[in-house]
């Protein structure tokens, strides 16, 4: 009986009432053709036999519930004031539209044919095959659903982390797992399949590139140590990602010994309008009323007699909240209780930080000299951030973000919606127009909107990428999803010595060609910057961007790579060489140990200027890499006499020798860049 009054719960109004309506047309017929005396018992049994056996049909007719689902899909929480974005599409759907064009909102979605992206929906479509790192995994489609046939986690798992039950299995056990998540739409679309641990969704082993519509395995997607233990890849969504990737995330970390995320809750799936403007149920519930809405809309707001709308307009805050609600997720952060049962509690219940609140009140930031472990791979030694989506961190450490001491003045203070919008920006990197140009800069920096004043500042030509302030001042020294992004610390360039874990400059980053001592003394000419002294281990003779890519630890290899594909230093080191120079040079990181940096070597040598296509797998045998190396160094390149900073000799061919001796002379210290 529970199952049918449960059914009875789940049955559309129209079927209800159609069942309804037939009980009711069976009672009838019963009163006009039964005689009396079995009219009675009839009234009785036929309309009740009529209902069940309705019943009985669409119980049998009508799909099951999702059981995987309701199981793994995580729940909306209904009592921590979230609404959800459809509520807020009913009085703001301007807001709505273009929030709904973002690929915020698109971070995390249920797995559907309209969310999973074009090129992997194919693949599933097609039954696709991979294989990589000796791991196998075949994709399938079951009408709305998508599967995956792979090695069971459960034992992957537990064999990575040396458990000798699982090592002594000699055939891995296979099992089939339902993709039920997404994440991600822009760069990559990760999949996120069911566990055997009720409610745990585990990353599946490969995501899928948007842009050059492949799959690419885990242990390759990330600039890591080639040989991190396989235990480290392994990534629980309940765990890692709901904090940032959805509204209101609440892991639901269960108790010990299992600790397993059986009670996740969000307020919405996805980043959407109460990320950044709090938790709505009380705004709501004040503006159902008509009258108070056609009352704010004709008196609006006034200094005098603010409304009390219980959310948080960013715009409309001052400059740090403004930022601090972007920095609750763009950020290297750690929870003020920084021990087991703080860390404990944040995972059964998340960030309590709701916008608005002072985020220093709930999190920590971290600096490069606070002693965290891992910080040599989160900062560079400078103190500026080496990892992109943590641009917070860099924010608190510009110039432009500090008030005046003493002054109070935000006038001039720099926020995140000095460059961006959720609302009135193109989604890729959701710039406004002004942050294009240098009028974001200019607004504080009036002088330099003459041309005049502008070219004796920079000592480039006004509309020349030289003289595009961001170039030089947010120069690409962060690293993630396999490209450079910029640096969200603003401040001016150094030269400093290479060594390990030093900053790549912006100059050298543009001008491929020239080395740390032309940069140097055109500082101190132009700048009155103090001359730098360069060590003996600094190639001073090489370029510094050919120092970086060759010498560099893998960090600034990846850097390097980037800019050698990157459109203004194309223009600026090839305006008097030619860019034939950089092809034989930039071809050997198509062989270095870090799989993401012959990711980001393949893209650049493809975006260079006559390059012919050629066909390269950067997670393919070492053998087909070093083939590749063979037949572009074979290509016949234009000569660059009297320039031996681009390893060129006297003849103006490539001086293989030096280059193999710098090729040895490779930082290879791990290094891990925190995405």
């Amino acid at each position: 009986m529970p199952d049918v009054v449960e059914h009875l719960a789940r049955l559309p109004l129209a079927e209800l009432l159609l069942l309804l309506i037939v009980t009711a047309v069976t009672t009838v017929l019963t009163r006009r053709v039964l005689p009396a005396p079995w009219q009675t018992p009839g009234l009785l049994l036929i309309p009740l036999a009529s209902f069940g056996l309705g019943t009985l049909y669409w119980t049998l007719a009508s799909a099951p519930p999702d059981v995987l689902a309701e199981t793994y899909i995580p729940p909306r929480s209904d009592d921590r004031g979230y609404v959800s974005s459809q509520t807020c599409r009913s009085c703001h759907p301007g807001e709505y539209a273009s929030w709904h064009k973002t690929y915020h909102r698109t971070m995390t979605q249920v797995a559907t044919p309209s969310t999973v992206v074009p090129g992997a929906r194919q693949d599933f479509d097609d039954r696709h095959q991979l294989e990589t790192h000796g791991q196998s995994a075949r994709l399938s489609r079951r009408d709305d659903e998508f599967w995956v046939d792979m090695v069971n986690p459960e034992w992957d798992k537990a064999q990575a982390a040396g458990i000798p039950e699982a090592l002594a299995v000699d055939e891995p056990p296979r099992s089939e797992r339902r993709v039920m998540l997404t994440t991600g739409s822009h760069h990559f679309q990760v999949f996120w399949i069911t566990s055997d641990r009720t409610g745990e969704l585990w990353q599946f082993p490969w995501r899928f590139h948007i842009g050059e519509a492949r799959w690419v395995h885990r242990n390759d997607v990330f600039l890591q140590p080639p040989d991190k233990p396989p235990l480290s890849h392994f990534r629980t969504w309940n765990h890692q990602c709901i904090h940032c990737h959805t509204t209101g995330g609440e892991p639901g970390l269960g108790p010990p010994p299992q600790n397993i995320f059986s009670k996740t809750r969000v307020g919405e799936i996805g980043i959407a309008c109460e990320s950044c403007h709090g938790p709505a149920e009380d705004h709501v519930r004040k503006y159902q009323d008509l009258g108070r809405r056609l009352k704010q809309h004709v008196t609006g707001d006034t200094p005098d007699k603010p409304p009390i709308h219980h959310v948080v307009n960013p715009a409309k805050t001052t400059p740090r909240l403004t930022s601090q609600v972007c920095g609750q997720c763009h950020s290297h952060m750690v929870n003020h209780d920084n021990d087991s049962e703080g860390s404990r509690n944040f995972l059964k219940t998340g960030l309590a930080y709701r916008p608005g609140d002072d985020l220093d009140q709930f999190a920590r930031f971290l600096k490069l000299d606070d002693g965290f472990p891992g910080n040599q791979f989160r900062f560079w030694a400078d103190g500026n951030c080496r990892s992109g989506g943590r641009e917070y961190n860099g924010l608190l450490g510009s110039p432009c973000y500090q008030v005046p001491a003493g002054t109070g003045d935000h006038s001039r203070q720099m926020s995140c919606l000095s460059c961006h919008s959720m609302h009135n920006a193109p989604a890729n990197d959701q710039l406004i127009p002004a942050a294009t140009s240098n009028a974001s800069c200019t607004t504080c920096h009036p002088k330099f909107r003459q041309t005049a004043a502008l070219e004796a500042h920079t000592h480039h030509r006004a509309k020349g990428d030289g003289s595009r302030c961001y170039n030089c001042h947010m120069p690409h020294t962060s690293y993630a999803l396999f490209k450079a992004i910029r640096s969200h610390q603003i401040d001016s360039p150094r030269v400093t010595a290479t060594g390990p874990n030093t900053r790549p400059n912006a100059c050298n980053l543009c001008h491929l060609d020239r080395t740390l001592g032309w940069t140097s003394e055109h500082l101190t000419r132009w700048y009155d910057q103090p001359r730098v002294k360069l060590s003996e281990s600094d190639p001073n003779a090489v370029s510094a961007a050919l120092g970086w890519l060759l010498t560099g630890d893998a960090g600034q290899r990846v850097i390097a790579a980037w800019h050698f594909g990157w459109g203004p230093a194309i223009r600026a080191s090839g305006k008097e060489l030619g860019t034939d120079w950089i092809v034989p040079r930039l071809a050997h990181v198509l062989d270095d140990p870090y799989p993401a940096v012959r990711w980001v070597g393949w893209q650049s040598l493809k975006a260079v200027p006559g390059v012919t296509k050629f066909d390269y797998d950067f997670d393919g045998t070492a053998e087909h890499r070093r083939m590749v190396i063979r037949k572009l160094l074979g290509s016949p390149g234009r000569a660059v006499p009297g320039r031996p900073q681009v390893l060129s000799r006297p003849d103006g061919q490539l001086d293989q020798k030096r280059l193999d001796k710098l090729l040895r002379l490779r930082d290879d210290r791990l290094v891990e860049i925190y995405e």
